[in-house]
């Protein structure tokens, strides 16, 4: 499984992250994004640039992985069903919390 991790990539100032150039690359690389977001779900934008880019993406979000070593916990917590959905063809965006994977719709 490669893994592109952008956090914090354009956090203060752009409403989307990462940014549809990038997203767009990582995907023909075939790369898996994580990123921390917590209002992924309402980023129209980063949402439909993971869509048209057919990328996969994983957004560590909630109160569970607001610090660096929460954000480790989520990931590590969450590790083997990550490496499952990592295997899949995208587009999709999972939310990753402790208590498990959320799928995010994307249209």
């Amino acid at each position: 499984m490669r893994v592109a991790s952008f956090t914090g990539v354009g956090a203060r100032r752009a409403p989307s992250r990462p940014r549809p150039p990038a997203t767009r690359i990582v995907a023909e690389a075939g790369w898996l994004i994580v990123t921390r977001d917590s209002r992924i779900q309402d980023r129209r934008a980063e949402i439909s640039a993971v869509r048209d880019a057919g990328a996969k993406m994983i957004a560590l979000n909630g109160q569970d992985a607001r610090g660096t070593w929460q954000q480790l916990e989520v990931l590590l917590t969450q590790w083997r069903a990550i490496e499952k959905v990592a295997d899949a063809d995208g587009p999709f965006i999972f939310s990753a919390l402790r208590s498990g994977l959320r799928r995010i719709a994307l249209d």
